[in-house]
């Protein structure tokens, strides 16, 4: 921000270096022969910067002052409204959400703040909706849409380019599989997974990537990731064994969906592997994509001898949110992990 810089830039665009040392002798910046006019010049501009830098860190002086002074009027309305009832977290959100977004621009997510604070109501749309029970949800943003289990693969874009790359993503799977690498590893990432022969090789968690995982290993494979809107769960390989499933269960919120396409399936005729989300049921088979909303009831098989793997991405349901309202989420889900790690309860693999 050096103001005597600028002003100097703005009045030289577009001349000449002989024009420019013209201006120089003409306005007094020496006298002599050009040598001296040179050092004399430099002299000038020293001292022009170093009234920049002053000026600069007066300005930082100044804004970390009004920062402290806004947290402290937030900290202070906080206090004023705290009932004793409500996670602290919560409480915060609003008020950096709107040190950040237009409040016109991001009112559904200030519903959805209200919704997972307890302080609103659960919508008529989900209460009065049979297909999905709403018991389990713990966070809802209003106004998406549901119309069905299973959704249209081919609306998202990023689905196509797994496709295009199946091949090498099958490669990098089976890469990491024989490293056995510490970092790349299945493991159970839920206890209902735990319990029911389904672990997850995860390269995203919480929808961040993983310190220390080896992507050097899967370079396709997270590169698509890298271009995908993932959620704040998984992203990664998941693997049923033989002879076990899922009970029919729900998730607990419904700002994403879920997408998995099939990378290493039992062939037909060993047993199918299938999924079942509401009263609709998909049989997995290798190269094959589905997207399904889990706040839709839904259970999974494999009734095979082998295991079933498929590549798993929980993703933000971009159709039904304006760009604005999802960089507001991820803020949401960036501060939570934040806070929850402050609070001593670390949110990582």
């Amino acid at each position: 921000l050096n103001m005597a810089g600028n002003t100097v830039s703005r009045e030289y665009k577009g001349q000449t270096s002989e024009g420019r040392k013209a201006r120089c002798w003409s306005r007094g910046f020496g006298s002599g022969d050009e040598t001296q006019q040179g050092q004399r010049g430099k002299s000038a501009r020293k001292l022009r910067r170093k009234k920049g830098d002053i000026g600069r860190k007066g300005h930082q002086e100044i804004s970390m002052e009004r920062a402290r002074d806004k947290a402290k009027e937030i900290v202070k309305n906080i206090e004023a409204k705290d009932d004793g009832n409500d996670d602290f977290f919560w409480k915060i959100i609003p008020a950096l959400l709107d040190s950040q977004f237009r409040r016109e621009d991001i009112q559904r997510v200030h519903e959805f703040v209200e919704i997972s604070s307890g302080r609103r109501e659960l919508p008529d749309e989900i209460l009065n909706d049979p297909r999905r029970p709403h018991n389990n949800l713990h966070a809802y943003f209003p106004g998406i849409e549901a119309p069905s289990p299973f959704r249209d693969p081919s609306f998202f874009p990023f689905i196509e380019n797994i496709l295009g790359n199946i091949t090498e993503i099958q490669k990098e799977y089976r890469a990491l599989v024989e490293a056995d690498v510490v970092g790349a590893q299945f493991r159970s990432v839920t206890n209902i997974n735990y319990k029911n022969g389904w672990k997850t090789l995860p390269l995203y968690y919480n929808g961040r990537k993983i310190a220390g995982f080896p992507y050097d290993l899967c370079p396709v494979t997270s590169g698509i990731l890298d271009q995908v809107p993932v959620a704040g769960r998984i992203a990664g390989f998941n693997r049923q064994t033989g002879q076990s499933g899922i009970p029919l269960h729900t998730d607990g919120n419904n700002m994403w969906l879920t997408a998995q396409i099939g990378i290493d399936v039992p062939s037909e005729g060993n047993g199918e592997a299938w999924i079942k989300v509401g009263d609709e049921r998909h049989v997995y088979k290798n190269g094959e994509p589905v997207v399904y909303d889990t706040t839709f009831p839904h259970e999974t098989f494999n009734d095979a001898q082998s295991d079933r793997v498929v590549f798993h991405i929980d993703f933000w349901n971009f159709l039904q949110l304006t760009p604005t309202e999802l960089s507001a989420l991820e803020k949401i889900y960036e501060y939570r992990q934040k806070y929850l790690e402050a609070e001593g309860m670390p949110q990582s693999l």
